[in-house]
């Protein structure tokens, strides 16, 4: 399997699936359509982020967080429902993720965008390849998505809940991790994590290992991770500042204040020495 290949037959999977279960999907109460001039428009599922050396990197590691949590009013929730709605043509929103990063260098997941979830990645890649080279260019060689296909909401609240979450397993995943063939798959959040270990272990196919992470939110490192690092902790920022390439440490997070990797490393430096230690539990 090759990049362009796979990206071809998830796309493929992901525009017959949202067409043919597109009426089941609009039955979950809190489904989020995009909204313009008081008309609502489908937005379609969508396939991974793949970098582009995923398929060569030794060990494979995919990424699973939870939703999107579009509101109908968003630019892009419009943009990607009016070419769903005209048919699609260049896959502009089946394939948004793999689009906006080489566009935008963005992958419309927020605590991936943030920068928090390829340095989690480079941590997991890092502890099960004692001996791979550091200064690597995290970006090329994950993938990433979010479970749930679909957005739903209650206010600012997201709704999404263990049938919808199940179906897009089913819909979607089993897809998504057969043409992918992960070695790990990391999942932010419990929600995440209990779907897919369950859903794996219920699926033939392959069988990678599962990797629970707490999902990176600022409100769960704030109230979580706010103690102070131990002497040989700070040894283990180090080892994680040097992980990765300068290019990596260098890019520009979604925050608004456009603070680099290398600042987030630092900033949520407890965050990140806690899922180390979390991690290498679980490998």
């Amino acid at each position: 399997m090759n990049r362009d290949k796979a990206i071809q037959t998830l796309v493929e999977n992901a525009r017959k699936i949202s067409i043919q279960y597109q009426s089941i999907v609009e039955s979950f109460g809190g489904i989020v359509k995009a909204k313009k001039n008081n008309k609502e428009m489908f937005i379609p599922g969508y396939i991974p982020y793949i970098g582009e050396e995923y398929f060569e990197a030794s060990t494979k590691i995919f990424i699973y967080a939870l939703s999107q949590n579009l509101s109908p009013t968003d630019d892009i929730s419009i943009k990607w429902a009016i070419k769903w709605r005209d048919g699609d043509k260049e896959n502009y929103a089946i394939n948004r993720q793999n689009i906006n990063f080489k566009n935008h260098g963005k992958v419309m997941m927020q605590p991936f965008d943030t920068g928090h979830l390829p340095v989690i990645a480079g941590i997991l890649n890092y502890l099960s390849n004692p001996t791979t080279q550091s200064n690597q260019n995290i970006y090329k060689s994950i993938s990433a998505t979010n479970l749930s296909k679909f957005s739903f909401r209650d206010g600012n609240k997201t709704t999404d809940n263990s049938e919808s979450l199940k179906k897009c397993f089913r819909w979607f995943s089993i897809k998504e991790i057969e043409l992918l063939q992960p070695d790990y798959i990391i999942c932010a959040g419990d929600k995440v994590y209990d779907v897919v270990k369950d859903s794996l272990e219920s699926t033939s196919g392959p069988h990678p290992s599962v990797i629970r992470v707490r999902f990176p939110s600022l409100l769960v490192i704030n109230s979580k991770f706010k103690k102070m690092l131990k002497n040989d902790d700070d040894k283990r920022v180090k080892i994680i500042l040097s992980i990765f390439s300068n290019s990596v440490l260098n890019k520009e997070s979604s925050y608004r204040n456009r603070k680099s990797i290398r600042e987030i490393i630092e900033r949520d430096k407890n965050y990140f020495v806690a899922m180390f230690d979390c991690i290498k539990k679980q490998i």
